[in-house]
């Protein structure tokens, strides 16, 4: 990280048509990269990025924590310069938000139990599994469209989901990739993560579509930090235990790009994972 802790950086052009601090939305709903420390202070992945973009631009930079759903709006409004957002909270029609290339790829893993046969994604399509997924998330949009042969069970939260894991109900449980390594990793032997991620989605920084030098000047920030090693000091300092987990099995990480389609949609054919 020599480049920024040393200050060195490049000076922010006039035509990026920010006065003062450069403001920075998000949500503390997304507790992966975003959370109050011990002390109270906004801590985490975004908040060290939002910190080290300061220090790349030569400029002040200011995180304001907004509600959960509200980060493209106070972008669209202009209120915040920037926000931390995925990509699939983008309107096909909206033109006045515009992203960053994506810098981190949340995917869906799940969890069975520990003697369970099941091994990939592919294993979970067929008629004689029967799977958990929360309510509205990734995971249940994806049983509907992309698993149309195992039965679905649509619960409440996470807790019932496992507890249905671990009595037997449901064969499996789909989610969030990291929080399947945390729930395993919390309940010992008698469940099994399987944390190959499919339908990973990408995480980006909107910016309002009137302001392109400041959009190119984000895309030029996420392509040095990856070249520097920023998103792997984040990877160590964060998730050194999920990363160990993750390799052990093969498996890509929130940082690594993808590089392939993982599963098909039946309805809509193969996931773009671009």
């Amino acid at each position: 990280m020599a480049l920024l802790s040393s200050g060195c950086g490049m000076e922010l052009a006039p035509d990026l048509e920010v006065d003062g601090a450069i403001t920075v939305g998000m949500t503390t709903a997304q507790s992966a990269f975003v959370f109050e420390d011990e002390e109270g202070k906004i801590s985490g992945v975004f908040a060290d990025m939002v910190r080290d973009l300061g220090l790349y631009l030569n400029r002040e930079t200011a995180v304001e924590i907004l509600e959960e759903g509200t980060v493209m709006r106070a972008v669209r409004s202009r209120s915040v310069d920037l926000g931390f957002v995925l990509n699939k909270q983008a309107d096909e029609e909206e033109t006045e938000v515009v992203f960053s290339k994506p810098f981190a790829w949340l995917g869906l893993a799940f969890l069975t139990a520990s003697d369970s046969e099941l091994d990939a994604v592919e294993d979970l399509n067929n008629d004689d599994v029967a799977i958990a997924v929360v309510r509205d998330t990734l995971a249940s949009q994806f049983a509907r469209t992309a698993l149309p042969q195992a039965t679905v069970r649509v619960l409440d939260s996470e807790d019932e989901a496992v507890q249905a894991v671990l009595e037997g109900d449901v064969h499996g449980f789909v989610h969030d990739s990291l929080k399947i390594f945390e729930l395993v990793d919390a309940r010992g032997d008698r469940l099994r993560a399987v944390l190959e991620p499919f339908r990973r989605v990408g995480v980006s920084i909107g910016v309002h579509s009137e302001n392109e030098a400041l959009l190119e000047a984000v895309n030029d920030f996420l392509h040095d930090y990856r070249e520097i090693g920023g998103f792997d000091r984040l990877a160590d300092r964060y998730f050194s235990e999920a990363q160990e987990a993750f390799e052990v099995q093969g498996a890509d990480f929130l940082f690594d790009p993808p590089e392939r389609v993982v599963i098909e949609d039946t309805d809509a054919g193969s996931f773009s994972l671009e």
